[in-house]
């Protein structure tokens, strides 16, 4: 199983160390369920631009998130597989800790998930992604 990566979980998430750019690796939640791919704005401004941004919307547990702005294209490198994100929705938040007493930086969304195949062995904690656009 060489070219599995490991992960943490945090209940039923899955928690990937993940590079963004040239910074020193995060922590991202894969979120299956996200229509987009988010990244905190702290983590963002490491490698790109953070700009305001009025017009999106994002709605979570607790309601409309509020100062949402975006960041630059990005690229992210996570479980051998790197993919460059365009345009995510970058917030301040320290809601995505849940309670893990870590710092989760971003969410990897449906956007990014969709051209993955993600194979997971949930006993040794252990995932193999294989990136495939079809």
């Amino acid at each position: 199983m060489k070219d599995w990566t490991q992960v943490f979980r945090y209940g039923h998430y899955l928690i990937f160390p993940t590079q963004i750019g040239a910074a020193p690796k995060k922590l991202f939640l894969m979120d299956t369920g996200s229509s987009r791919g988010m990244i905190t704005a702290a983590a963002a401004r490491e490698v790109t631009v953070v700009t305001a941004d009025y017009d999106r919307r994002v709605t979570g547990l607790n309601g409309q998130v509020q100062n949402l702005m975006v960041a630059g294209d990005v690229t992210i490198t996570f479980a051998g597989v790197r993919q460059t994100a365009k345009g995510l929705t970058a917030f301040d938040s320290a809601l995505l800790s849940l309670g893990a007493d870590v710092e989760i930086s971003g969410l990897i969304g449906f956007p990014t998930l969709r051209e993955l195949v993600i194979s997971i062995d949930y006993r040794d904690n252990l995932v193999k992604v294989v990136y495939d656009p079809k």
